[in-house]
């Protein structure tokens, strides 16, 4: 009797052994799931979900850190060094080179051959030029042969993977090829994609500030990008820091790929993480007041037409080429933009009334404007709060002076400058944190509660 069970059981596990054998064997043979849709061809469904996904992780990022004075006062660095020897940007440029460009292309032909147009215009080399494919379009392919551009690279095949983690990857792919492999003596590259289309001083503009980069360790990277760069009238020459990465056409230096963000590049929202105190560690961005390039695609994996209509087609980019002055990059050193803005505080009339402050900003006068407002985005609020969704705060000071809904692009230290109608410089400051001791006595900052209820529908989007 014993011995019979015993071979019933031995039977028992061998059956076990084999099921379990082909079921491996199964699961290796048959193909696994398709590989995901691009973002820019994925459902409008898809996209708003990743919208939402990325003020998620924003938010996160946001609750991580520590207040805004805190901020200020964690990290500091030593004074710019206006008259040391060039670095080795400086030295490249000097030499008459352009930095080399990284395009990131999908499956976008026609964008793709008007950013690769415009790269030429500008004064671009196919040789210096390389277009990193996520994909195998082959109709991508065609163009970028159809520009003689002399370096493409193709991303290998991944698991399926988010929108955010899709392109994460495919930056780090993108970067390391060009630093490693293609531009090897290159002491920094610009990064574009495929729908950017950049201005005939596009390389001039970089070349113009990468001293300052050298020159002063709180600043991080430049970029061609101004978020707020929607008034057709501004100075062509300005240059503005701001704590907030606007990424959009950005000079990324060779040390600060190789010693800081390869070794912990993440696995998505790659520009989230590049505004988080862990790696800007209280480090600016430098960008000119009007755009060197602007955006073609209504799309994206984290944008809708809602935002492209409000905050991209509107955009005013820089039309003709501008003769950059060889020392501009001193205006974006540290103290001498501080004292800058210190300046216009101490010289400007002070209010915290947002109706006086628009009809103050008419006026046909250099003396500053500037309007103190006290309240932070509501970025915190807990889930299903009847305002979880509501437009941020900011709206109250931001709608009348066309600004971007969210207070930290390209602000600087809590101030964000704008130019009047009449041309009238108009600062907005949030208070308190870097300017307080220059607001008047007796002077109440704006209040959250003196702003009138705003909702999306307000601002022209259904369904947020």
């Amino acid at each position: 009797m014993r011995r019979r069970t015993r071979r019933r059981r031995s039977r028992e596990l061998v059956l076990l052994f084999l099921f379990i054998v082909f079921g491996l064997i199964l699961h290796l043979c048959l193909p696994g799931p398709p590989p995901p849709q691009h973002a820019f061809a994925a459902t409008p469904q898809h996209w708003r979900s990743e919208v939402e996904r990325a003020h998620d992780a924003a938010a996160a990022v946001t609750r991580r850190q520590a207040p805004a004075v805190a901020r200020e006062e964690s990290i500091t660095y030593g004074a710019p060094r206006p008259d040391a020897p060039a670095g080795p940007m400086e030295l490249f440029t000097a030499s008459g080179r352009f930095f080399p460009v990284v395009v990131i292309a999908c499956d976008r032909t026609e964008t793709l051959r008007n950013a690769l147009t415009s790269l030429m215009a500008a004064g671009a080399s196919a040789q210096d030029i390389l277009v990193a494919q996520d994909g195998a379009n082959s109709a991508v392919a065609a163009v970028v042969a159809e520009f003689g551009v002399a370096h493409k690279a193709k991303r290998p095949p991944l698991v399926p993977l988010d929108g955010a983690q899709h392109i994460a990857r495919t930056y780090k792919f993108a970067l390391t090829r060009a630093f490693e492999d293609v531009f090897p003596d290159a002491p920094a590259v610009i990064i574009v994609e495929d729908d950017l289309v950049v201005s005939k001083d596009f390389f001039d503009y970089f070349s113009a500030v990468a001293p300052a980069l050298e020159r002063d360790d709180s600043l991080f990277v430049a970029s061609a990008w101004n978020d707020n760069g929607f008034a057709k009238h501004g100075d062509p020459g300005a240059l503005r820091r701001t704590g907030w990465f606007p990424g959009l056409g950005w000079l990324l230096p060779r040390k600060l790929w190789e010693t800081e963000l390869h070794p912990q590049w993440p696995d998505g929202h790659w520009d989230h993480w590049m505004r988080s105190d862990e790696v800007a560690r209280g480090r600016e961005c430098v960008y000119p007041v009007v755009n060197r390039a602007s955006h073609e695609s209504e799309y994206g994996t984290f944008l809708d037409s809602w935002h492209d209509k409000r905050y991209f087609k509107t955009i005013v980019r820089q039309r003709s080429r501008f003769d950059w002055p060889s020392d501009a990059w001193r205006s974006v050193l540290r103290d001498v933009y501080e004292d800058r803005v210190r300046g216009l505080l101490a010289a400007a009339e002070h209010v915290a009334s947002v109706d006086v402050a628009v009809k103050g900003s008419a006026l046909a006068t250099t003396t500053p404007l500037a309007l103190w407002f006290d309240f932070e985005e509501n970025d915190d609020a807990p889930p299903g709060a009847a305002d979880a969704w509501a437009p941020p705060p900011f709206v109250c000071v931001s709608e009348p002076f066309d600004l971007w809904h969210e207070s930290r692009r390209a602000d600087h230290r809590g101030v964000h400058e704008v130019v009047g109608a009449a041309g009238r410089p108009v600062l907005l400051v949030k208070a308190p944190v870097a300017y307080d001791s220059l607001r008047p006595d007796g002077l109440t900052p704006l209040a959250r509660s003196e702003c009138p209820s705003v909702t999306w529908e307000d601002l022209g989007k259904e369904g947020y």
